[in-house]
């Protein structure tokens, strides 16, 4: 199944950005790993064996179905999305496989079936928390990080490989490279607040390393030496493990918490928080199209995943507006006619 497995992601690299070219490397292999491990002959492959990996050993009545217990598989260690994002990665690999003659046809469906989860409301900063996640910064590396990801709302990625000849302060633009979409011609502007961020930091960072070259990279990976607090930079190295560390410890400190409370929060906790206060400010200003902006700062394809994104789909918008804190049952008491006066008449 490995062997499968590795054709199947040569066949994907390329296609897909590399963050998510990543996470299915890792979805894809452990599940070839198991097999492996549990049989020799990919073909024999049946629906039970992939019921089994996800949702773990049990002993039922016949026809008992695994997701309907709890065991030892992916479920006891994966949140409902996590656990639906590895359910369709597991699927496509196994729906080529079947294509290509690898597996049997009745592995694909229902066994990558997704769960049912519930949608919870996402932690939104308002505009004051926005800024004392940078400016309570006290290191003037991880403050700039932050800054770039209150003013730009831009994702983990993007942000870890901004080089220094993107920024052009002259001009007021960054050009910004959207390895999720695969798109390179982006250009954003750079905010006042954002713009004096840069310059400060453009200070500290040749006073560390020297004059500035265009190559380097915006915020380039350190490592401690010798005396706690001591950094030494490299300008020419790309952050190992990217930027969200950063941002979540420094959202944890704004929010007063502990980062083991923000599962699921971090540099997307930012990016949706600004674009809803740009969105808001936009409104209050009378813009015309408000969402087009901010889709434009997201670098969404579509006007519908940016409302999706920052909650403010039109058609629920104007329910709130129509519904909150209205009498619909008794419409009219809320005039002072008396209960019992608006009654429906029978047909005919």
């Amino acid at each position: 199944m490995r062997a499968h497995a590795d054709a199947y992601l040569t066949r994907l690299r390329g296609r897909v950005a590399p963050s998510t070219f990543a996470t299915q490397r890792v979805s894809v292999l452990r599940f070839a790993s198991w097999w492996d491990a549990t049989r020799k002959v990919p073909k024999n492959l049946r629906e039970a064996d992939v019921e089994r990996y996800i949702w773990g050993p049990h002993e039922c009545i016949r026809g008992c179905r695994g997701r309907e217990h709890r065991g030892a598989g992916l479920r006891e260690t994966m949140s409902d999305g996590a656990l639906n994002r590895t359910l369709g990665q597991v699927g496509k690999f196994l729906e080529w496989c079947f294509r290509n003659g690898y597996v049997s046809g009745e592995v694909i469906h229902p066994a990558t079936a997704r769960v049912r989860q519930r949608q919870t409301r996402r932690l939104q900063l308002d505009p004051d928390q926005l800024i004392e996640l940078y400016e309570g910064a006290k290191d003037s590396y991880e403050r700039v990080i932050c800054a770039l990801a209150a003013y730009t709302g831009g994702r983990a990625g993007e942000l870890n490989t901004i080089r220094v000849g993107d920024v052009d302060l002259a001009r007021g633009e960054i050009a910004w490279a959207r390895h999720k979409t695969r798109r390179d011609d982006d250009y954003l502007p750079i905010m006042s607040e954002l713009a004096e961020e840069l310059e400060r930091w453009f200070d500290v960072y040749e006073r560390e390393c020297g004059p500035i070259s265009d190559d380097w990279y915006l915020v380039p990976r350190r490592r401690s030496v010798g005396n706690p607090g001591v950094m030494r930079y490299y300008p020419d190295e790309q952050r190992v493990r990217g930027c969200y560390l950063v941002v979540k410890k420094h959202l944890a400190r704004t929010l007063g918490v502990t980062e083991d409370v923000l599962q699921g929060e971090g540099v997307h906790t930012v990016r949706r928080s600004v674009s809803r206060c740009l969105y808001e400010q936009l409104c209050v200003d009378r813009h015309p199209d408000p969402i087009s902006v901010v889709q434009a700062l997201l670098g969404h394809s579509s006007r519908v995943m940016t409302e999706r994104y920052i909650g403010v789909e039109a058609g629920r918008r104007e329910r709130d507006r129509v519904l909150r804190g209205r009498s619909v049952l008794r419409g009219g008491r809320e005039r002072g006619e008396p209960a019992g006066v608006r009654r429906l008449r029978p047909s005919g």
